[in-house]
């Protein structure tokens, strides 16, 4: 065990080296709002979502967050012209191949959503649209199913085209909570999403 570990680590120099110490990156994002498994009898132009990309990365490590703008209202009470607004936040590990190519893996939350009625900007959470979604964020958060993230970064100069498979799993925070179930950690590949992101590297 103590080899391997050697091995990983002796590893992951070569990565860091070519990883520069910090980076924030800005940009756009389209992704598909339906499952890959779901164009089997085919392919829906219109089940993608836009929105916009953030990344920050120290090294290997970093933090990315994605928020889309629905033009759609998510309960009855709302009006129908009410946009949606998701928010995900995801962490994960980054290695840099030369300095064209970024391969990274990671974990994403559920995408928190909040209503801009109007005026008027409203929680509401995960999901489940409680009135007291702000209250319940830190339990609700616990009860979300993670979502393991690959990405691959092709570097043009300033810029990063980026390719992403989202794999939703059955495993969350509470999962420890009960009788723990190794297989709820397994990826659900076929109900993955792809997207597309266009970024502007500021450092």
């Amino acid at each position: 065990m103590r080899k391997i570990i050697i091995a990983m680590l002796i590893a992951l120099v070569p990565a860091m080296a070519f990883a520069g110490v910090f980076d924030i990156a800005y940009g756009v994002n389209i992704e598909q709002s339906q499952p890959v498994g779901t164009y089997a009898e085919g392919f829906k132009w219109g089940s993608f979502e836009t929105g916009y990309e953030m990344r920050t990365r120290i090294w290997i490590f970093g933090i990315d967050s994605v928020t889309k703008i629905v033009s759609t209202a998510v309960d009855s009470s709302m009006d129908p012209t009410a946009f949606v607004a998701k928010t995900d936040l995801g962490l994960g590990l980054s290695f840099g191949i030369g300095n064209l190519l970024r391969i990274g893996l990671g974990i994403n939350t559920q995408p928190y959503q909040f209503a801009i009625d109007g005026s008027t900007a409203t929680l509401k959470g995960f999901g489940n649209y409680t009135s007291d979604a702000a209250a319940n964020f830190a339990a609700d958060l616990l009860e979300q199913k993670f979502i393991y993230k690959a990405t691959v970064d092709f570097n043009l100069g300033d810029m990063l085209l980026g390719l992403t498979y989202k794999m939703p799993s059955d495993f969350s925070c509470s999962s420890f909570a009960g009788s723990f179930d190794w297989s709820q950690l397994i990826p659900q590949f076929a109900n993955g999403t792809i997207g597309l992101s266009l970024l502007y590297s500021f450092f």
